[in-house]
């Protein structure tokens, strides 16, 4: 099923998924918060649990490996994928198209906790996508976000203010119902807060 959103366009999987087990883990925040930090950390700690799955995004743009890693399509394989049902969700934001592959939902169903990188543009098309889902925001005061956008060298000065404009529209917006993680202070803290709540999530022994 297509609906739009905010002008963007999702693919969103039948309610029927909804009465399945497991959950996505879904980690959100402002462009430049850490996000990408905090889950490859976390990521290194449970790469050998047979129950947790960390999902890698579909993004038209390349692959930096200091950053986020996610798998890369252009535009046109993106929608060429899109028109063959490969995403369970799919968005656009800064000039990209993002998709969550639909193969998230096998995991899910397995019972296992699936951890992906979101959007809070997305986030109720996200929801409407998956059958279970928590939701964690990293968060960080505006300057340390400003401070880290331009450290990273990735953006022009344009897209930096772009996404610092996305950044405070979206703040209005603020989720309900999720789990929010502080990520002014060390690294570690942020690292250990999510870690903390993934086993929090997993089957008891």
């Amino acid at each position: 099923m297509l609906i739009n959103v905010n002008s963007g366009l999702y693919l969103c999987m039948s309610s029927s998924l909804k009465t399945q087990s497991g959950c996505l883990l879904l980690v959100i925040g402002a462009s430049g918060v850490g996000k990408d930090s905090v889950l490859k950390a976390v990521q290194q700690r449970f790469i050998d649990h047979r129950q947790v799955h960390f999902l890698k995004r579909v993004i038209t743009r390349p692959c930096n490996p200091d950053n986020e890693v996610h798998d890369s399509l252009s535009e046109a394989e993106f929608l060429q994928a899109l028109e063959r049902g490969d995403f369970a969700v799919s968005w656009q934001a800064n000039g990209n198209y993002y998709g969550l592959p639909k193969h998230a939902l096998d995991k899910i169903a397995a019972g296992k906790v699936v951890m992906a990188n979101g959007s809070r543009g997305a986030l109720e098309a996200i929801k409407a996508a998956f059958p279970k889902i928590e939701v964690v925001l990293i968060a960080a005061k505006p300057e340390t976000i400003n401070q880290r956008l331009n450290a990273r060298m990735r953006d022009s000065d344009e897209e930096v203010a772009q996404r610092l404009r996305r950044n405070k529209k979206l703040d209005i917006k603020s989720p309900q119902n999720h789990t929010t993680i502080d990520n002014d202070g060390p690294l570690q803290d942020a690292v250990d807060a999510l870690s903390n709540h993934l086993t929090s999530l997993l089957p008891k022994p």
